[in-house]
C-alpha cells in the first residue's frame, strides 16, 4: 500500500504511514501480488484505491490570544466611576478544529467558576489591570485545548485626585505646594496641570507640567501677605484628567531657606587607627519671616542616627557642629533644619558628605 504517491509498504508492516496531520483526507493506492510456483516469477496488479481520513484531535489556537480580547470604557448602573468590559473576539476561522468543525469557544476570568461563550461580555474591570483569562476549545468530537494568558485592561483617567503631600506659606509674597500621583491613576501618569489665584477672583490657564516625576513641588508667587490662595491640580494619563485636588493656602510667614553646610576636616594621627575630626558650620537661614528661632541639626551614618542637637538663632551664636573619631572614607548624612518665629520649617534636604 502506498499513499499520497509516497513508498510502498507491506502490509501487515511496522512501517505504517504517517506524519498526515488530524480529520485529513489520505488518498491510498493498495496493490495485490501473486507469486507463481516458478521460483523468481511474480505477477502484479492493482486492485483498489482507497481514501481515508486521519483520526480527530484537540483544536490547535492561534498564537498570541490577548490580540482577541476587545475592551471598552462603561459606566455600570448605580455607579459614577468607569469600568471596563471585554469580550474574546475568536472566531471559528481562526482556529484550526482539527476535526470536522469547531463546536464551542469560551472564557472566563482565572477566579471565576463558569465558563461564558467568547461573544458574552465580563464586566465590572479594573482599568489599568493585570487579568489571567482562561479559554475553552471543543471540537465535534468532544476534543478540547484550553489555555490561559494574561493581559492589561486599558487607561483610563484616574478616579482619585493628586495627594497633597504638603502646602505651605513659603515668605510673605509666595505659597508651596507639594504633590504625589492620585491613589487610583489607571495608567501611567504622563501629566499635570495646576493653576493658584486669590480664592474669590476668576481662575488663570493652567500650568502645564509634562513627563513629571513620582513626587512635585512648585512654588507660586506674585501675591502679598494676607491673601487666600487657591490651588487646583489635575493629574493626567494618555486618556485624559482626573479630579482636581484644591485648598487654599493663607500667605503669611514661609518657609525657610537654609544655606549649604560647609565641612572641614582634621585627621587625628595620634591615635592607633586614623579617624577624622570633622567640623560642620553653615551661616544663617533666610527666615522668610521676622526671625530664625533655632536650628535642628541630625548626623547619620546609615538608618543610625550619631548626633540630634538644636542650636538657638542668637546674635554672635556659633553656628557650628564638631564630631570627633569619624572614620575616613565613609559616608555620612546631615539634615540641617530652620525653623522661623512663625514655627515653619525649612524644607528638610538631607546632605551626604
Amino acid at each position: 500500500m502506498r499513499c499520497e504517491n509516497r513508498d510502498w509498504v507491506d502490509i501487515p508492516s511496522n512501517n505504517t504511514p504517517c506524519g498526515y496531520s488530524p480529520y485529513q483526507l489520505v488518498s491510498c493506492d493498495i496493490r495485490a501480488t501473486r507469486v507463481s510456483n516458478s521460483a523468481g516469477t511474480q505477477y502484479s496488479n492493482i486492485s483498489s484505491a482507497a481514501s481515508i481520513r486521519t483520526q480527530c484531535a484537540a483544536p490547535s489556537l492561534p498564537p498570541d490570544l490577548s490580540s482577541y480580547i476587545r475592551q471598552y470604557n462603561y459606566t455600570p448602573p448605580g455607579e459614577s466611576k468607569a469600568k471596563v468590559r471585554i469580550y474574546l473576539n475568536l472566531l471559528d476561522s481562526n482556529i484550526v478544529a482539527n476535526c470536522r468543525s469547531v463546536s464551542s469557544i469560551k472564557y472566563k476570568l482565572k477566579e471565576d467558576r463558569e465558563y461564558i461563550l467568547n461573544t458574552q461580555y465580563i464586566l465590572n474591570l479594573l482599568p489599568f489591570t493585570d487579568y489571567t483569562i482562561e479559554v475553552k476549545v471543543m471540537n465535534n468530537a468532544n476534543n478540547q485545548t484550553t489555555t490561559s494568558f494574561t493581559f492589561r485592561t486599558m487607561t483610563l483617567e484616574p478616579y482619585d485626585a493628586p495627594v497633597i503631600l504638603r502646602s505651605a506659606p513659603y515668605n510673605t509674597t509666595c505659597v508651596y505646594l507639594e504633590w504625589g500621583e492620585p491613589n487610583q491613576p489607571n495608567g501611567v501618569i504622563t501629566k499635570y496641570r495646576h493653576r493658584y489665584y486669590i480664592k474669590g477672583q476668576s481662575a488663570p490657564s493652567w500650568k502645564k507640567l509634562n513627563q513629571p516625576p513620582q513626587i512635585n513641588n512648585f512654588i507660586a508667587c506674585g501675591f502679598k501677605a494676607g491673601d487666600l490662595v487657591t490651588y487646583e491640580i489635575e493629574a493626567g494619563t494618555s486618556a485624559g484628567f482626573g479630579p482636581p485636588a484644591t485648598g487654599d493656602i493663607r500667605v503669611t510667614c514661609g518657609l525657610p531657606i537654609i544655606p549649604e553646610v560647609q565641612t572641614s576636616y582634621l585627621t587625628q594621627e595620634l591615635l592607633e587607627k586614623p579617624k577624622h575630626k570633622m567640623t560642620l558650620t553653615w551661616e544663617k537661614a533666610e527666615a522668610a519671616c521676622a526671625s530664625i528661632l533655632y536650628y535642628n541639626l541630625t548626623v547619620k551614618h546609615g538608618e543610625k542616627t550619631l548626633s540630634h542637637d538644636q542650636y538657638l538663632e542668637e546674635e554672635g551664636g556659633k553656628r557650628e557642629k564638631v564630631l570627633d573619631m569619624i572614620h575616613p572614607y565613609t559616608n555620612y548624612t546631615i539634615i540641617l533644619i530652620a525653623v522661623n518665629n512663625a514655627l515653619n520649617q525649612s524644607i528638610p534636604k538631607p546632605h551626604s558628605i
